[in-house]
């Protein structure tokens, strides 16, 4: 009895052993890059590099004095800056019928006003207020586009702006943007808002983006279209258009103001800054506020008041506010000095109030007093009282009984809108697709991601470390951490497994988690003869960005603030993790000459540049096992599905989709593990 004991207490041991030994892989701090002395954390990499080149573009611009016009070239200038904003949103959207529909009218003790609705689209419903002076029309009228709020119309600070302006004999028309207000997308089953706001406006501007447009598109339009209707009426004056919006409402002014002329006076509140600081203090924001190339194009913030001038601007601020301050300063001094150059400096004016983000008392008052001077040539000081009982109710307000606008029939969202053109651009893609040789589809993708072709790619730099012990690796030969620089200031840290036996083929081990989250794997490769490389692509594993913890991040994924960094100066992640795919081959293959037989082994949205990889080396045969493959048109279809933000293309879906690629390759070398995608 004894014995038996004594040999089931040497089993467990032996058992603990054997679990020990073979977890120890999994349990190894598996990173490379502490052998760096790095200027700054990893996981900041993308974004100093990425900062570093948005930079470079701005100060070109701002160096640049001579591209801004006189007054004689002005009207030029203006046009040709409209013109390329609007390619680089989508384009116009055509004119189409209004539709109003004044759904209730009321009086308060002190202005009027009207509940109404329009389709800035067919279908496309925005639903607005028009608050009206007592005294008797025409009047001249701003209209307010709505700030990150989601009662949009109904927040309080917004309302008392219009209120104080009706006082003062000027109407306002307020309305909601979509994601907020009555035109909320995602809602629970008892209609109260799921995601709204900055989350839906890059959850939904992600399809937006596949298909050459910007969500901003859509926010501009209204805007424009809100202008169309106000002229439709008597008891507006219509060459009397100012425009005033906070915070987001900031931003949509900025863009309305530029583009749109009839606009005479505006007042952005608490938006403007600089690319500059933006970048490098709280990074790019949501969807609508970054533009596809505008960096590039030399779009920073203060061209938005280059676009409006010589018409009256007033730059409304907050010392405190997120929004730096420094570059609004920056922004306002070179308006101030093009204004000044114009012969009009006395149109560019700023206030700054000592307060955080938000349109507060002060910035309301002095908004309600420029738009005096310079739509009704009255110069007085504004003081603002107004009574609670003033301010609409949800119920006063609010156009669809159920506080959305989904109730109004054959009412459309932006979702809707994009599946039906995804669907027309299908049947385009594939006559396109169809016409072309396999070097004029390479040449057309390497365009479209933006990346050089193969023989443009320098073999990388690459630094190799002490091997690591593979006691506890015993598929392992050698296992030799490294790290590569595909360009400057890019570091892709990874390790190379060499088998015992003799090496068959080269496998590069790619994952969104890391390149060792499946240790597993790499050593069913090993058993196989494979030498493999697992490695990084920039923006993962080690130089993952930190992640947070809003609803952006939980629903298009992690690294979204640096993919609108690039996405701001052009560049796409798919096409910057291809040269990461080039550059290792290329290392390896000078590495290991003799062995011709490669296979990109890649997870989750790393399936899609390695597809592209294979694609572009064609008619060189790559391997490619993916598990996780997506295809754009998927995601605009179901825009619930997670994490696919690094791999939006601008304008993809106009030329390709991911199966057109895939059709491409020899099916025999193409294994793909298909997977559920993840959805919130």
């Amino acid at each position: 009895m004894e014995r038996i004991e004594l040999r089931k207490y040497f089993c467990f041991i032996l058992c603990i052993f054997c679990v020990s030994l073979f977890s120890y892989g999994d349990s190894m701090e598996w990173v490379v890059l502490k052998n760096l002395n790095l200027p700054y954390k990893s996981s900041d990499m993308m974004k100093e590099y990425l900062n570093e080149i948005a930079i470079k573009y701005l100060s070109s611009f701002d160096t640049n004095l001579d591209r801004l016009p006189d007054r004689e070239n002005l009207e030029l200038f203006k046009s040709e800056r409209r013109e390329l904003y609007w390619s680089l949103i989508g384009g116009k959207p055509e004119v189409t019928p209004l539709n109003p529909v004044v759904v209730r009218k009321g009086i308060k003790s002190t202005y009027k006003y009207e509940v109404l609705y329009f389709e800035s689209q067919p279908n496309f419903f925005v639903s607005a207020v028009l608050y009206l002076p007592l005294s008797s029309p025409p009047y001249p009228c701003v209209i307010v586009p709505c700030g990150h709020s989601q009662e949009a119309k109904g927040y309080a600070e917004y309302q008392k702006l219009c209120i104080l302006l009706a006082q003062n004999g000027i109407s306002a028309l307020i309305y909601d943007p979509p994601g907020q207000g009555e035109r909320i997308t995602f809602l629970k089953e008892d209609g109260s808002p799921e995601i709204w706001g900055t989350a839906e406006h890059t959850i939904i501007g992600l399809g937006c983006i596949l298909l050459g447009e910007n969500y901003a598109r859509y926010e501009i339009w209204d805007g424009i279209r809100a202008i169309d209707y106000i002229q439709t009426r008597e008891d507006i004056i219509k060459d009397k258009i100012g425009c005033s919006g906070n915070s987001g409402g900031g931003t949509q002014t900025a863009y309305l103001m530029a583009l749109e002329p009839r606009i005479y006076a505006s007042a952005p509140s608490c938006y403007l800054t600089s690319w500059e600081r933006l970048l490098t203090t709280i990074g790019p924001q949501d969807a609508e506020q970054n533009i596809f190339s505008q960096i590039k194009h030399g779009y920073d913030h203060s061209e938005y008041i280059f676009m409006h001038a010589p018409n009256p601007v007033l730059v409304c601020s907050a010392t405190k506010d997120f929004f730096d301050i420094q570059g609004t300063w920056n922004t306002f001094r070179s308006a101030k000095r093009f204004y000044s150059k114009l012969g009009v400096n006395s149109l560019c004016d700023i206030i700054e109030v000592n307060t955080q983000h938000g349109l507060g008392k002060e910035l309301r008052q002095e908004i309600v007093k420029k738009m005096l001077l310079w739509l009704c040539d009255i110069s007085k000081d504004v003081e603002e009282h107004i009574d609670e009982n003033e301010i609409l109710t949800k119920e006063e307000y609010r156009v669809c009984e159920s506080g959305n606008v989904k109730e109004i029939p054959n009412s459309k969202t932006i979702i809707e809108i994009n599946r039906e053109k995804a669907k027309i651009l299908s049947d385009e893609r594939v006559t396109f697709w169809n016409e072309l040789s396999l070097k004029q589809k390479q040449e057309k993708v390497r365009e479209i991601i933006n990346v050089d072709d193969w023989n443009s790619i320098h073999e990388p730099k690459v630094d190799e470390f002490e091997p690591l012990n593979t006691e506890n690796i015993p598929e392992a030969k050698t296992i030799l951490p490294v790290v590569m620089y595909p360009e400057e200031k890019i570091f892709l840290p990874g390790y190379i497994f060499e088998p015992k036996q003799t090496i068959q083929k080269i496998v590069i081990y790619t994952s969104p988690e890391g390149k060792m989250s499946n240790l597993d794997l790499i050593r069913d490769y090993l058993k196989e003869g494979a030498c493999v490389c697992a490695i990084d692509l920039r923006g993962v594993g080690e130089t993952a960005p930190f992640s947070g913890k809003n609803d952006i991040q939980k629903t298009v994924g992690g690294g979204w603030e640096d993919y609108f960094r690039a996405y701001l100066i052009g560049k796409s992640y798919v096409g910057m993790r291809v040269q990461d795919y080039f550059s290792v081959i290329k290392y390896l293959r000078k590495k290991y000459e003799n062995i011709n037989k490669v296979q990109l082994s890649a997870e989750g949205i790393l399936c899609v540049p390695a597809i592209h990889t294979a694609f572009l080396l064609l008619p060189e045969k790559i391997e490619l096992q993916l598990k996780g493959v997506i295809s754009w048109s998927e995601i605009v279809e179901n825009p619930r599905i997670q994490g696919q933000i690094t791999n939006a293309v601008h304008g993809v879906l106009k030329w390709y989709d991911i199966p057109q690629l895939l059709s491409e390759l020899d099916k025999d070398s193409v294994l793909i593990k298909k997977e559920e995608p993840q959805t919130f």
